[in-house]
């Protein structure tokens, strides 16, 4: 005897449906936004004032409302400005970090 699957399993529940390729991507949103601001974290020359990073727009509008609050401690651990812009090109799974 089998049992029926009453709820959704927690790889669906952690992961969204890509608006590009139209299939599920492991990483939600606010995955990307932690794993965007662990990466800033990393060994880095101490050369630069800012950091500009380069998100889709999706990811950007999730930094600047939803995810503000972690963006600001960011900035202050690193003494270090934070320019967040969204690319248009971009997938949602996709950024880089500049320092200048």
């Amino acid at each position: 005897m089998t049992r029926k699957r009453t709820r959704e399993n927690v790889t669906r529940i952690l992961s969204e449906t890509c608006p590009t390729a139209k299939v599920r991507v492991h990483q939600s949103k606010t995955t990307i936004c932690y794993e965007s601001s662990d990466r800033s974290r990393g060994p880095r020359p101490n050369w630069g004032a800012q950091y500009h990073g380069g998100v889709n727009p999706e990811i950007a509008s999730l930094l600047y409302e939803e995810e503000r609050t972690g963006v600001e401690e960011l900035e202050q651990e690193l003494k270090k400005k934070i320019v967040i812009k969204g690319k248009a090109g971009f997938h949602q799974e996709q950024f880089n970090i500049i320092e200048t």
